[in-house]
C-alpha cells in the first residue's frame, strides 16, 4: 500500500512527468470520488443542528434545548436547523473542494507537459467560461506523440521504465550563485528549504496575497460604483447592467477562487521542502493538514448557536488541543534548524558556496 500511494504520488503530483488524456481523466474521477465521499462526512458533521426531539441527537446542552422547545414553534426551529446545516454543510465543502481543485492544479501541469505547454497556461482557469473549455481541451487533445522538452511519452511504460528514463525535474538550484526561475522556487517539492528562506517567502506570499485581496477589492467597488452612475447618467438598460455586474462578479470569484487554490499548493510545497530540511518524509505535512481540515468540519457541529461556549467540554477540549497542535508544528518548521550537513533528500543548503570560490 505505501509503494502505491508513493508511485501515485510521484506519476501524478511530483510534475515531473507528462501525464496522458487516460491518466487526467482517470485522476480526475478519482478526485470526484474523494469528493463525494467527503460531502458525505460533511453532512454527517452537519447534522448535529437538527432539533434533538426530532432525532436522538443532543446539542449537549440541555437548558438550550429546553428553551428551544418551549419559545420557538416547530417549523420555525426546522427553517433555522436547515439553514444551520446548509451553512456548515457547504464551508466544509468548500474547504475540501479547494484542497481537490489544488490537486486538479498540479494535475493540470503533468497535462501540459504532455502536450508540450509552459504552466503558465493556468491563469487560463481564473476566466468564467474559459477554464471550462480549458478543461475540456485537455481532456480531449492528444499528446504530442514523441519526446518532446519535458520527456517522453509516458502511455506505455511501466512505473518502473518510467522512474528510469529521462523526465523534466523540477528542483530548484541550492547554489545561490545563479537564481532559480520562478516555477522551480514555487511548485517545486524536491531539495530542501532553510528556515530563513521559509519564513522570507511566507512573509512575501502572505503579503502578496493580502494586497491582491485589497486590489480585487477596491477594483470591484470603484467598477460598480462606475456601473451605476453610466446607468443613471446614459439610457443603459437594466438588463444590460445586470448582465455586466453578474460576469464581472463570476469574474472576480474566478480570480479569487484561483488565488485561493495557489495559497493551498505553494505553502505546501515549501512545507514538505522544510520537512526535507529536517530529513523527514514529505508525507509529514499530514500532521499540519489532516488535523487542520478535520477540525474545520468539527468546528459548527460542537458549538451550540454559533458559539462554542457552551458545547460539550470534551469536544471543546479536543479543538483547542487541535489548534495547539497545528500551532506547534509550524513553529517547530519555522525555528528548528535543519540538518547540518547532507541529508537523504540533498545537499546542506546553508554550506553550499559558488564553485568559483572553490577553484
Amino acid at each position: 500500500m505505501k509503494k502505491f500511494i508513493i508511485d501515485a504520488v510521484h506519476i501524478y503530483l511530483s510534475m515531473q512527468y507528462r501525464l496522458n488524456r487516460r491518466r487526467f481523466l482517470m485522476a480526475h474521477i478519482f478526485l470526484l470520488v474523494i469528493g463525494f465521499v467527503l460531502s458525505i462526512f460533511s453532512i454527517l458533521f452537519s447534522l448535529f443542528y437538527l432539533p434533538s426531539p426530532l432525532i436522538p441527537i443532543t446539542s449537549g446542552n440541555a437548558v438550550t434545548d429546553t428553551a428551544l422547545a418551549a419559545l420557538v414553534p416547530l417549523p420555525t426551529r426546522l427553517s433555522i436547523s436547515l439553514g444551520l446545516i446548509l451553512s456548515s454543510y457547504f464551508s466544509s465543502l468548500i474547504s475540501w473542494s479547494v484542497v481537490l481543485s489544488a490537486f486538479s492544479l498540479i494535475l493540470t501541469i503533468g497535462r501540459l507537459y504532455d502536450l508540450n505547454k509552459s504552466y503558465k497556461y493556468l491563469c487560463l482557469y481564473a476566466v468564467p467560461g474559459i477554464n471550462l473549455c480549458f478543461f475540456l481541451y485537455l481532456c480531449i487533445k492528444k499528446g504530442s506523440p514523441a519526446d518532446n522538452h519535458y520527456g517522453p511519452p509516458t502511455a506505455s511504460l511501466s512505473n518502473n521504465a518510467l522512474y528510469s528514463g529521462p523526465c523534466f525535474y523540477v528542483e530548484e538550484p541550492i547554489n545561490t550563485s545563479y537564481s532559480a526561475s520562478l516555477f522551480e522556487q514555487v511548485f517545486s517539492w524536491r531539495g530542501r528549504l532553510n528556515r530563513q528562506r521559509y519564513f522570507f517567502r511566507n512573509i512575501g506570499f502572505i503579503s502578496l496575497y493580502l494586497f491582491s485581496f485589497l486590489v480585487l477589492s477596491i477594483l470591484t467597488v470603484f467598477l460598480i460604483g462606475l456601473g451605476f452612475a453610466a446607468t443613471a447618467i446614459t439610457a443603459i438598460s437594466d438588463l444590460s447592467f445586470s448582465i455586466s455586474s453578474c460576469f464581472f462578479i463570476l469574474l472576480i470569484i474566478s480570480i479569487i477562487s484561483f488565488i485561493t487554490i495557489l495559497a493551498v499548493i505553494i505553502p505546501a510545497f515549501w512545507k514538505i521542502r522544510r520537512w526535507h530540511d529536517l530529513d523527514r518524509s514529505g508525507f509529514y505535512l499530514l500532521l499540519t493538514e489532516l488535523p487542520y481540515y478535520a477540525l474545520l468540519c468539527g468546528i459548527p457541529s460542537f458549538s451550540v448557536n454559533n458559539s462554542i461556549i457552551g458545547s460539550n467540554e470534551l469536544e471543546f477540549i479536543f479543538i483547542i488541543l487541535t489548534i495547539l497542535w497545528i500551532s506547534a508544528v509550524n513553529l517547530y518548521l519555522l525555528f528548528i534548524k535543519g540538518s547540518p550537513n547532507d541529508n537523504t533528500y540533498g545537499k546542506d543548503p546553508i554550506a553550499q558556496i559558488s564553485p568559483e570560490i572553490n577553484n
